[in-house]
């Protein structure tokens, strides 16, 4: 018979130490620590058709590429939105801009996709989410006529 001579503080050890890790892992899934982290992507001053494209038929294109892609519009002026995309717990919200030659897409606030400005990088489900966008702002242009 096999009897086990290890001491009752080394027996709790071993059974402690997996659920404390398992635990922390598990706090890591839902505080949005955990999981890969791709560099923030930056679209600024992203040329236009033409330079005379006029400010409203611009401002109208992004619009409805937004809202095509389930982004809430908000305008906060002439030549400027702010884009919000919601689904579960997660949300991200974009600064876009535009001008007669111009228009630029850039980070405002996000939840839940582990936002680390030290490293200028974020969930990769919200970098496909701005370049799905900006995709469809590019065919919006080229629906409604405007040269791509």
């Amino acid at each position: 018979m096999f009897t086990c001579h290890a001491s009752a503080s080394f027996r709790r050890g071993v059974v402690v130490a997996p659920l404390v890790a398992a635990l922390v892992l598990s706090l890591g899934a839902f505080t949005g620590c955990g999981g890969p982290r791709s560099k923030m992507p930056s679209y600024v001053d992203v040329p236009l058709p033409t330079a005379n494209t006029p400010l409203d038929q611009t401002g109208a294109a992004i619009n409805r590429a937004c809202q095509r892609r389930g982004w809430q519009v908000e305008n906060v002026g002439p030549g400027s939105l702010v884009a919000t995309f919601r689904k579960k717990h997660l949300m991200a919200s974009l600064n876009i801009t535009w001008t007669a030659g111009t228009y630029t897409i850039l980070y405002r606030d996000s939840a839940g996709l582990g936002y680390e400005p030290a490293r200028n990088a974020i969930h990769p489900r919200f970098v496909l989410w701005v370049r799905n966008l900006r995709r469809t702002i590019r065919n919006e242009f080229a629906r409604v006529g405007l040269p791509r």
